[in-house]
């Protein structure tokens, strides 16, 4: 296409231009790469298609050639810096950019899903109480499915990497709460002493928690074993993608998969494809100071002692992106991701002029948060509007071990603020999951 087809379009926009009924259609000719990133080729009218098709030997049929209408208010995106064209006499500087937040997606392309679930110990509640509205809008409304025929990746970090598990698991969504409401204190048992002012009462805790763990896994390492629950499953017998992350004693980060990106070259696969669900549950959701490390034996590399994955990636939202990006060839247009964190804390715990022993659980909680903030800074970055983040502010701080009525309540409170955002997606991205659910009922 010559150069001065695309100048006028991109003049005419410029200036306001809105396409009437009576103008031709745009189309991009371009090619993407894995990653989804754009080279544009050319722009078309229809009219110009027409001619072109006429004379096959000039029409765009490469294989790695796409075409797409396009929107010109909308889709047109070029940094006038960088491209070919001669932008004299316009009004945009050379350094101007033409907005372009997507690319149209063809009907027929498949479009992936990813969830990705925070840690963040009993504020796990929130985004359980997330995803049961969620699962509640699609089972009510049109589509009549729950989560997880929706999504194709599962992604969490410690109490996220819980649920994503039980998610795939075929735990409901209503389950997950429950585990919250019923079994948050006998995870985290309440250790008040008798007629203990409650500042020395923590200030004992905190002080016993330099020295030992606070806490023994064995009850939530009970519930996670039950028939109930997990039993003796193992990752591989998850018919869903799930990323789940843990991190060894020894600094190194992890990646437990149910599935490969591939049949060869994905190390971490191999080596977590056999670890017990239960396992890499505890393991994920070993806080330090909170549980003990878990031991985990991994087929290749032998034992390892694994705790929380959050020291390294609490919002593991990338991740999901990553595993999207190599097991379905994923370009970017073509991914949605909804990130559910744990909530913002008011807390400005660093400020404070606490000694280690005050400040020894507190600083865990700001690692995370920072991480969990860092991630969806490049990840809205990348993204844009395909990548949806919910992660209510709450009304007070609260603890990873917290289990009093009132912070439930506020947890509750914070979950009922981010369900409108949770309608906000399913409407952003509800023709596509419409096509997707008619191109999965096509392949049953």
């Amino acid at each position: 296409m010559n150069k001065f087809l695309r100048v006028l379009v991109f003049f005419l926009i410029a200036n306001n231009f809105q396409a009437q009924s009576s103008e031709p259609d745009l189309f991009l000719t371009y090619e993407e790469d894995a990653l989804g990133l754009i080279k544009p080729i050319s722009i078309l009218s229809s009219e110009d298609l027409m001619c072109m098709t006429e004379n096959t030997s000039s029409s765009p049929s490469a294989e790695n050639i796409k075409m797409d209408k396009i929107e010109p208010s909308e889709d047109l995106f070029m940094p006038f810096g960088n491209a070919e064209f001669n932008v004299q006499g316009s009004n945009f500087d050379e350094n101007d950019f033409l907005n372009m937040s997507r690319l149209p997606i063809n009907e027929g392309d498949s479009t992936f899903f990813g969830l990705s679930i925070d840690g963040g110990g009993i504020r796990g509640l929130m985004p359980a109480l997330l995803i049961e509205h969620l699962d509640d809008i699609l089972r009510e409304g049109e589509h009549k499915v729950g989560v997880e025929r929706v999504f194709d990746v599962f992604g969490g970090t410690s109490v996220g990497g819980l649920l994503s598990l039980g998610l795939c698991h075929g735990k409901t969504p209503s389950s997950l709460v429950s585990l919250f409401q019923d079994q948050g204190g006998t995870i985290f048992p309440a250790s008040k002493r008798f007629l203990m002012p409650k500042k020395v009462n923590n200030f004992i805790n905190n002080c016993k928690s330099l020295v030992f763990r606070r806490y023994d896994n064995e009850p939530l390492k009970t519930l996670l074993q039950s028939p109930d629950f997990f039993g003796s499953n193992r990752l591989n017998a998850l018919d869903k993608d799930v990323v789940v992350t843990a991190c060894g004693t020894d600094g190194f980060p992890h990646i437990l998969k149910s599935q490969p990106f591939s049949e060869e070259g994905d190390v971490d696969y191999i080596n977590s494809r056999d670890i017990p669900i239960w396992q890499a549950a505890l393991a994920t959701s070993a806080a330090p100071t909170f549980f003990p490390a878990v031991r985990v034996n991994f087929a290749s590399s032998g034992a390892k002692d694994l705790v929380d994955g959050g020291i390294w990636c609490n919002n593991p939202s990338f991740l999901v992106a990553t595993h999207m990006v190599k097991k379905f060839k994923a370009p970017l247009q073509k991914m949605r991701i909804l990130s559910l964190g744990t909530g913002e804390s008011p807390a400005d715990w660093l400020s404070k002029s606490g000694g280690q022993i005050s400040m020894a659980g507190p600083i865990i909680d700001v690692l995370m948060r920072s991480n969990s903030t860092g991630t969806h800074m490049i990840m809205s970055s990348l993204f844009g509007q395909k990548y949806k983040r919910i992660n209510p502010f709450l009304e007070s701080s609260i603890g990873l071990n917290s289990t009093s009525d009132s912070d439930l309540r506020t947890l509750r409170t914070a979950a009922e603020t981010g369900q409108g955002d949770i309608s906000d997606f399913l409407t952003f991205n509800n023709d596509i999951i419409r096509l997707k659910l008619e191109g999965q009922n096509l392949a049953l």
